[in-house]
């Protein structure tokens, strides 16, 4: 974070609401817990990812099934955990990563065919988009207002997705996709106003001695052309 420390999420049902909730902590630089909260109501709460925004605030997605129908819960949070807004958006996504954009608003990536979620800096839909049977990991924005997604996709081709978009989450210049006839479709999302409570933790702190290994990992490809007679079997 900003002040050199760290912001952590999870998911807890040691502490809260009921069930599972979703558990932020603040730690300082040295790993000390200057305040930690969990959200969610009396079900069943998951974390997604959090990020600190340009104002030094937070924003939090996750998903609940506390207030109706299972949908993916997005939390404005100060620098001090307390909530400054909320919002429910009932859609068939699990959130994997979110990340602030140059216009200050946000990019969800997550489950569902490879979902990816565009909210601008109030909470509100810009486009929501799928690109075929898989989970998206992580998104970000990269020059000009575009997009690049990463995660896996599953099929004939099982392995890495790796997608450029453009601002509207469109993939550009593309006729024909292979790796499981992945393309963006636009679907509609209702959003909520939700109720998530706010609960103080007391997590005990205990010293690990983790090791690191190196590992092996298996790339797929996408090939996006325009003409049958562009050679894509050579792209890795």
């Amino acid at each position: 974070t900003s002040d050199g420390g760290y912001i952590v999420g999870g998911s807890t049902n040691s502490f809260g609401a009921g069930n599972y909730d979703m558990w932020i902590m603040k730690l300082d630089s040295g790993g000390t817990i200057g305040w930690q909260k969990t959200y969610g109501g009396s079900a069943w709460e998951g974390f997604g990812s959090i990020q600190q925004n340009s104002d030094g605030e937070y924003i939090v997605a996750g998903y609940t099934y506390s207030y109706g129908s299972p949908g993916l819960i997005f939390l404005k949070l100060n620098n001090e955990g307390t909530i400054t807004w909320q919002k429910i958006y009932y859609v068939g996504l699990q959130p994997a990563s979110i990340q602030q954009t140059s216009e200050g608003g946000y990019i969800i990536a997550g489950t569902d065919g490879f979902g990816l979620l565009k909210l601008d800096a109030d909470g509100n839909v810009i486009w929501l988009k799928r690109y075929g049977a898989g989970y998206a990991r992580f998104a970000q924005e990269t020059a000009g207002g575009r997009y690049i997604a990463a995660g896996e996709t599953y099929g004939d081709d099982d392995g890495i997705l790796v997608l450029t978009l453009d601002s509207n989450g469109d993939i550009p210049q593309c006729d024909i996709i292979t790796l499981g006839e992945t393309a963006a479709n636009s679907i509609t999302v209702s959003v909520q106003p939700s109720t998530a409570a706010e609960y103080t933790s007391s997590a005990v702190i205990t010293s690990t001695n983790f090791t690191p290994e190196d590992c092996e990992i298996g790339l797929s490809v996408v090939c996006c052309y325009d003409s049958e007679d562009y050679d894509c079997d050579g792209i890795l």
